[in-house]
């Protein structure tokens, strides 16, 4: 029992082994006030430019925060998120203008084997801006594509149900025109 109360502590961060071991700050307008581990570290802080690209972004454009999210629709954390947390920063930043959400597609094929159809299909909803729509139903859906050998049939029923344009999407999906190496 203490065993499995551990695993799931460690899981849902509950218990905390010593310090956070590193921090990263994305480019902040070449401000130099970096946030520094401290001694007790031992990974120094460190700035990383992450660029957007075409990804989707949820929010104001212009706004001065830019969370970024690397996710695969068919990882159980990645949807735990997608229903616990990113409500609040929805409510709390995005909403209110204070920051805006970049999404990068981050789908982990080896052990996810529908994550990558599942992006692909994701990014042809972009070209008909749905994009957050086919978003948020891949994850409401998960449990009818994942592990499943026709999920893209299942993608395909949900651009229907958004009334995407389906000859437009399914051409989209069927060449692969979103597929990534």
């Amino acid at each position: 029992f203490l065993g499995l109360l551990l695993i799931i502590s460690i899981f849902t961060s509950g218990f905390r082994f010593g310090e956070p071991t590193g921090t990263v700050v994305l480019n902040n307008e070449d401000n130099n006030n970096v946030p520094t581990q401290g001694d007790s570290g031992n990974i120094p802080a460190a700035r990383v430019d992450v660029a957007i690209g075409d990804d989707p972004v949820s929010g104001d454009k212009n706004a001065k925060v830019t969370i970024v999210e690397f996710s695969d629709f068919q990882c159980p954390f990645c949807a735990r998120f997608f229903e616990q947390t990113l409500p609040q920063i929805q409510e709390e930043y995005i909403k209110s203008g204070k920051a805006k959400l970049v999404f990068k597609d981050f789908p982990l094929k080896s052990i996810h084997p529908q994550a990558q159809k599942a992006s692909e299909a994701a990014n042809c909803a972009i070209d008909q801006n749905k994009y957050w729509e086919y978003h948020d139903a891949l994850f409401k859906q998960v449990d009818q594509w994942s592990g499943n050998d026709k999920a893209v049939d299942v993608f395909k029923q949900i651009a229907k149900d958004l009334k995407l344009d389906s000859k437009k999407f399914d051409g989209c999906l069927d060449t692969g025109k979103y597929a990534s190496e």
